[in-house]
């Protein structure tokens, strides 16, 4: 008979590890960007606000679900009394393909992208290939500490990140550089620093066991992959379409813009810690088939991210304005309607990210990528008619209307899973996991 180890549920100590990391994190990146703000002014900045965003959304869209796998692999494991080695071996062969593919095709689209997005700024592009590596060093090893419950090394390794951007930011502040290209530093280099500091050896972490087939890991990984980079698409969207779609008259504007959605988005720096800690804990109640604990946590999340989103697009109707003027400069300006329906799309987009968690835990990855697949659509097609009349109104709505999409689609698709669990009969001699037959769609959800 296997033994099987003892696994508290993760909770609040879990979050609280996490999210001292993830305020130190978030204060940081928001420090760092404010002092670019106000040394390069709406222009430039809009330049690095874009690369900025295009980084920490497509960059982490490979490298998430690979974190998100492992950990979820690595907990569904421990839950069975099985080690965890195998599947971070396979894991790391599959990073390396990942950061090596995403190097070669940034360097071989570098002569396009350069003078063009770029604006001549090879410093960005090297940057950006840094925080590439940085990347995938990082993700994996959070995705064995969240899998084995060490939440407050993950929590260290987010803490020594922002305090590494911080030193960075601090350090152009005081040689009082101007140049756009300087700041390309502060992208990638904080996270490989953050994660050399703490998880240099991630494996020690796993026990040995039996062999990680093929459809353990990868199978899931290439469904879940295309689902984080259709969210990516859905959140980056906006802003490459400002930086991309605006004319030389409004550069200022479309810097403000940018800006405006970087503040908008400070909420969803709180959902890394609640998806390190979420997902682990509903793996944990699925593999153990505890259909009632897993709808609870699922349930009590959701509303605890729905109160942050009301509580964030409130702050950001009734501030947001004149705290971007006062932070960032006067040159600063965005209206108040635009900047209230960013910050509300921002609080739904979590809600998405939530269900997506618990689809996955629910090992349905399918209907992820389907959800994100309609979302991302009708994004496009909202943008595509009203983009002439007014871009910034066409980014802030398309954003929102693919939030919700998303949420709708993925609750439909919880909705619909628990119900046949619960209608299942289970194994006398094991825990039914909660799962219904793979063939589940979006159409039958």
């Amino acid at each position: 008979m296997i033994r099987r180890p003892r696994l508290d549920a993760p909770g609040v100590n879990s979050f609280a590890a996490v999210g001292v990391g993830l305020a130190v994190l978030g204060l940081a990146a928001y420090a760092f960007l404010v002092f670019a703000g106000r040394a390069l002014g709406p222009d430039d900045f809009g330049l690095l606000s874009v690369v900025w965003m295009s980084i920490f959304t497509l960059g982490p869209g490979f490298f998430i679900p690979l974190e998100q796998e492992v950990s979820r692999a690595v907990a569904a494991r421990r839950a069975s009394g099985l080690g965890g080695l195998p599947v971070f071996r396979r894991a790391m062969r599959l990073d390396a393909m990942f950061v090596g593919g995403l190097i070669g095709l940034l360097v071989i689209a570098s002569p396009a992208i350069v003078p063009g997005l770029l604006r001549g700024q090879v410093s960005l592009l090297l940057g950006a290939l840094v925080a590439l590596i940085a990347f995938s060093v990082a993700y994996p090893s959070r995705g064995v500490l969240a899998g084995t419950g060490r939440f407050a090394r993950y929590g260290a390794q987010l803490t020594i990140e922002g305090l590494a951007r911080i030193a960075i930011a601090a350090a152009l502040l005081v040689w009082g550089s101007a140049t756009v290209g300087w700041y390309g530093l502060g992208l990638g280099l904080p996270t490989l620093v953050g994660a050399l500091c703490t998880a240099p050896r991630a494996h020690r972490y796993l026990t040995d066991g039996p062999p990680a087939p093929t459809a353990e890991l990868s199978d899931r990984l290439g469904t879940l992959l295309g689902t984080s980079l259709l969210g990516a698409v859905v959140v980056n969207t906006g802003a490459v379409a400002v930086e991309t779609l605006s004319d030389e008259a409004d550069r200022d504007r479309a810097g403000a813009f940018l800006s405006a959605i970087i503040v908008a988005r400070a909420m969803l720096f709180l959902f890394a810690a609640v998806q390190a800690v979420l997902l682990p804990q509903l793996t944990t109640h699925a593999a153990r088939g505890e259909i009632d604990m897993f709808v609870a946590v699922l349930r009590r999340v959701v509303v605890a991210v729905g109160g942050v989103g009301v509580v964030g697009t409130i702050a950001c109707g009734a501030v947001g304005p004149w705290a971007l003027q006062v932070v960032f400069g006067s040159e600063f300006v965005v209206s108040r309607p635009i900047f209230t329906t960013l910050a509300l799309a921002s609080g739904v987009y979590m809600v998405a990210l939530v269900l997506t968690q618990a689809v996955v835990a629910l090992d349905r990855h399918r209907a992820t990528l389907g959800a994100w697949a309609a979302s991302a659509v009708s994004q496009v097609l909202v943008l595509g008619v009203t983009a002439r009349v007014s871009l910034w109104w066409a980014v802030a709505v398309g954003f929102l209307v693919a939030a919700v999409v998303a949420t709708v689609v993925l609750a439909r698709c919880v909705h619909v899973i628990i119900r046949a669990s619960l209608g299942s009969v289970p194994d006398e001699r094991a825990p039914a996991p909660l799962a219904v037959d793979d063939s589940l769609s979006v159409e039958e959800a």
